[in-house]
Order: C-alpha cells, then structure tokens, then sequence
C-alpha cells in the first residue's frame, strides 16, 4: 500500500512541477544558453551552430509538448551573435512567440522568437 501511495505522489509531482505556456502568448524563459548543432536537412545549414536555452524547469505547451530545451532565433544580429558567445550563462528570455517543431526546420521541440534577453551574474 505504501509503495502505491509513494508513486501516486511521484507521478502527480511529475505533472505539477511543470510550468504551463501557450503558444498562442508571449512570454518568458529562464535558464542557461546552451549552444546546439543543428540537424536542418540542407547540407548548408546542417552542423550550423543555434543557440537554445536548457530551462530551469520543465515547460508544457499547450498541454501537448513537454520540453526543457528550447531554440532562440532573433532578427537583431547583434543580440543573437551575443547569444552565441554566451554558452553556459544564465539568462532570462522574453519570446514573443513560440513555434512548434512542425512549423519548421529547426533542432529543438519548440523555438522561441526574441529581441531582449536578461543576461544574469549568478
């Protein structure tokens, strides 16, 4: 009985430990950069080097995708060339959309689209 009751409790921890987003609404991101390799399936891009934030917790889009990687992509050069030199640092993203994997050619399960990111000293 007690072993039930103990997965009982890891399973509904599982489910309450996650953060819930929309795709449809922007919002914001915490974690670390971490710089990926991408596996776009033209020979020009494959292999080309994406930044992505490994979040601090887990992230639930639309009650359907679960993920703790997600792509960063900005149309400012300066900020995304600083995304690129900063792996490791922690940071906060403001998205002002997500996309699904479905939409496009990108490495990770969701990508987020951003002009300002927090970088953080901790």
């Amino acid at each position: 009985m007690s072993k039930l009751v103990i997965l009982c409790c890891l399973i509904f921890s599982t489910h309450t430990m996650a953060k819930n987003m929309s795709m449809d609404l922007p919002g914001f991101i915490d974690g670390k950069v971490l710089i990926i390799k991408s596996k776009h399936p033209s020979p020009a891009f494959n292999g080309e080097l994406q930044p992505a934030i490994a979040l601090d917790e887990e992230y639930v889009f639309d009650n359907r995708a679960r993920t703790k990687l997600i792509q960063v992509l900005s149309n400012d050069n300066k900020l995304y060339d600083k995304l690129l030199n900063s792996n490791g640092k922690k940071v906060q993203v403001s998205c002002n959309e997500f996309f699904r994997a479905e939409t496009a050619h990108h490495t990770t399960k969701i990508l987020c689209s951003t002009d300002r990111v927090i970088f953080k000293n901790f």
